[in-house]
C-alpha cells in the first residue's frame, strides 16, 4: 500500500542532532508515511547514523556529491510516492501529533496547497527558549509574504501535485528557496498555518556567518523581485501617455555598449539585450580597437537589424567612446550596459515604463547585484533612494542600471574625460543638478567583478578615488548659490585633503598643490586641526610607552 505522506529530510553533516530528529518522525501518531532521508555528501557520521535504523519506512538516498538543499529536495519530490510532501530539517524536532493534524487539515481544505504550524524555539540542549506564532489565514499569510517569509519551512505539509504545478524548488537560489516556493504557491493556491506548536526549531543563528547572512538577504531580494515580475502587468499606462511603440519610427530606447577586449563576456551581454521583453530598442556597440576576438563575436549578431556596430580606428578610451555612442543614439531614453555585464530580461521594460510615468526625471537607476565571472551572485548592490534634502555628493547611492532622458542629459556638459575611473559619478552629480533622480527598487543588472576590474586594481582604485573627490569639488563649485543640496565647506575641505594625500601617493604634484590650496581656502583651520590631531596622537603614543593602561580624556585620541 502506498504511503499518504512522504517525509523529506536532506542531511549534510548533521550528526549532532540527527538521531533526535529522525526519532521525532518515527514516533508520529500518524503512521502511513515513507521517510526519505537524503544524504547530501556528508563527511561526518550522518550516513552511519541513518543506516543504524532498522525501520522499513526509512529510505536512504545518497547524493554522489554535495548538491545543495534545492536540488536534494527536488530529487526527493521526484522519488516520493505520497500524495503529500512533509519537510523535516535534520537538526529540528517534530511534535508526535504534527503529521496527523496537518494531513487532517489538508484533507478538509481542498483549496489549500500548504499547511505549516507555529513553532517552539529550542537551544543546543533541546530546551525551549521561546515560541513563534505565525499568521494563520491565507489572507494574512499572503500579505506577509510580500515582506518576509512567515511559514517555517521544516514544519510544512504540501500537496505534491501543487509543487509540480509551480515547477518545484528553484535550484538557482542558494538560499531563501522556501520563501520563493511559498510565494509562487500563494499565487495559485491557498496557504495556512495551524495555531498549534507542533515543531521545534533549533536556533543556531550564532553560527551563521556574515557571508551567509548576506547571501540570504540577496536571495530574499531576488525572490521578491521574481514575484513582482510575475504579477506585474505590462505597460498599463503606456497608451495613456500618448506614446505608441508600434507607431513611432524611432526606437524608444537605446542601449549603449563600449567594448575593449571583452571577448570572454560580450556575447552574454549582447544576448541579454536580444532577450528583452521590451522589443522597441536599438543596441549600439562601439569597439575601442580591441586586440582580442571581440569584433568577430559582435559580427555574429549583426543580422539583427536593431544592432548597430562601428569600430574606432585607434584606442581613444572609454569616455570618448561613450560620448561617441551617445551622439549615435536615436532614442530619447538611453541606458549604458558594460560589455562584461548582463541585463535581466525585463530591465528595459521596467526602466522605460518608469521614464514614462516620471517624465520630469532625468536619470533613473535600479538595484543591481555583484556577480562572479560565471554570474553567480555575490551580494546585493548599494543603490537606493537618496534622502530628501541630501544628494549623491554625500550619500553616493546611484548606480547601475543607469538610464537617461536625452533632453535633460543635453543640459549638462556630458562626460568629462579628465575624470578617469569616476566618470559615472561625475555625470550623476551633473544630472541631479538639472532634474530629479529616481530609484527603481528592482534588481535589473548583473555586474561582474573580474580580476582586471577597477575594484581589484590598486592603482586604478587610487586614481578613481582621486577623480571622485575632484568630481565632488567641481559639483560643489557648480552648486554654489543655486540651492541644490551640496556639501558643507568643512566636509568639502576634508574631501579635498583626501585628494591631496591621494595625489601625493600618485606623484601628481600639481594636483596635490591645487587640492591642498583649495582645502585650506575652504577651511583655514584645517591645518591647525590636523596638526593638533597628529600632535595629540604622538603625545598619546609616548604616554602609553611609559604607561600601557593610560587612557586619553579625549575620545578621538583613545581610538587605536
Amino acid at each position: 500500500m502506498s504511503p499518504e505522506i512522504t517525509v523529506l529530510m536532506p542531511v549534510y553533516n548533521g550528526e549532532k542532532y540527527l538521531r533526535e530528529s529522525i526519532e521525532s518522525i518515527l514516533n508520529q501518531t500518524f503512521t502511513k508515511f515513507e521517510f526519505l532521508i537524503i544524504n547530501d555528501g556528508s563527511t561526518d557520521a550522518s550516513r552511519e547514523i541513518i543506516l543504524s535504523y532498522d525501520d522499513p519506512r526509512i529510505t536512504l538516498v545518497d547524493n554522489i556529491e554535495n548538491m545543495g538543499l534545492s536540488q536534494s529536495l527536488n530529487t526527493g519530490i521526484h522519488r516520493a510516492r505520497g500524495e503529500y510532501i512533509a519537510r523535516q530539517d535534520a537538526d529540528d524536532v517534530s511534535h508526535p501529533e504534527r503529521l496527523e493534524k496537518e494531513v487532517q487539515f489538508l484533507s478538509n481544505k481542498l483549496g489549500h496547497a500548504v499547511v505549516g504550524c507555529c513553532i517552539n524555539i529550542i537551544d543546543k540542549k533541546s530546551r525551549i527558549k521561546g515560541s513563534l506564532h505565525k499568521p494563520l489565514s491565507n489572507d494574512s499569510i499572503h500579505d506577509t509574504l510580500k515582506r518576509n517569509n512567515c511559514i517555517a519551512h521544516g514544519s510544512v505539509l504540501m500537496r505534491k501535485r501543487c509543487l509540480f504545478e509551480v515547477d518545484l524548488y528553484d535550484e538557482s537560489l542558494d538560499a531563501a528557496q522556501d520563501y520563493d516556493l511559498f510565494m509562487r504557491l500563494s499565487e495559485k493556491f491557498k496557504l495556512a498555518n495551524l495555531p498549534d506548536l507542533l515543531y521545534c526549531w533549533r536556533n543556531q543563528s550564532g553560527n551563521v556567518s556574515a557571508k551567509n547572512r548576506q547571501l540570504q538577504n540577496l536571495c530574499v531580494k531576488i525572490a521578491q523581485d521574481k514575484s513582482w515580475r510575475r504579477k506585474r502587468s505590462t505597460f498599463e499606462n503606456l497608451n495613456s501617455s500618448g506614446i505608441n511603440p508600434t507607431s513611432n519610427p524611432k526606437p524608444l530606447f537605446s542601449l549603449l555598449m563600449a567594448n575593449y577586449n571583452n571577448a570572454d563576456f560580450i556575447r552574454e551581454a549582447i544576448q541579454s539585450v536580444i532577450d528583452q521583453k521590451f522589443k522597441d530598442w536599438e543596441l549600439i556597440i562601439v569597439d575601442d580597437f580591441s586586440e582580442d576576438i571581440s569584433v568577430q563575436i559582435i559580427m555574429e549578431f549583426l543580422d539583427n537589424k536593431r544592432i548597430r556596430f562601428t569600430r574606432n580606428k585607434q584606442n581613444i578610451g572609454y569616455i570618448a567612446t561613450l560620448e561617441k555612442l551617445i551622439s549615435m543614439s536615436n532614442a530619447n531614453v538611453f541606458g549604458i550596459l558594460d560589455s562584461d555585464d548582463v541585463l535581466f530580461s525585463d530591465a528595459i521594460e521596467i526602466m522605460f515604463d518608469a521614464h514614462i510615468k516620471n517624465s520630469g526625471c532625468g536619470l533613473i537607476h535600479s538595484q543591481f547585484m555583484f556577480c562572479e565571472k560565471d554570474l553567480k551572485p555575490i551580494s546585493l548592490g548599494f543603490s537606493k533612494t537618496i534622502p530628501r534634502g541630501s544628494s549623491n555628493l554625500k550619500d553616493s547611492h546611484t548606480c547601475a542600471f543607469r538610464t537617461f532622458k536625452r533632453e535633460f542629459f543635453n543640459r549638462t556638459e556630458g562626460f568629462d574625460e579628465k575624470i578617469l575611473y569616476a566618470e559615472d559619478w561625475d555625470i550623476v552629480f551633473k544630472m541631479e543638478e538639472v532634474a530629479p533622480v529616481l530609484f527603481v527598487d528592482r534588481i535589473l543588472y548583473k555586474h561582474r567583478i573580474c580580476p582586471n576590474s577597477q575594484s581589484n586594481d590598486p592603482l586604478k582604485k587610487r586614481i578613481g578615488h582621486l577623480s571622485y573627490s575632484l568630481a565632488k569639488y567641481k559639483a560643489y563649485q557648480r552648486r554654489a548659490g543655486t540651492g541644490i543640496p551640496t556639501l558643507s565647506r568643512n566636509a568639502m575641505s576634508i574631501e579635498l585633503f583626501k585628494a591631496f594625500v591621494l595625489s601625493l601617493g600618485l606623484y601628481k604634484w600639481r594636483e596635490a598643490r591645487s587640492c591642498f590650496k583649495e582645502a585650506v581656502k575652504l577651511n583655514p583651520f584645517l591645518l591647525m586641526s590636523l596638526f593638533g590631531y597628529s600632535f595629540g596622537k604622538t603625545v598619546l603614543k609616548v604616554k602609553r610607552h611609559f604607561d600601557p593602561n593610560y587612557q586619553s580624556p579625549f575620545p578621538a585620541f583613545s581610538r587605536p
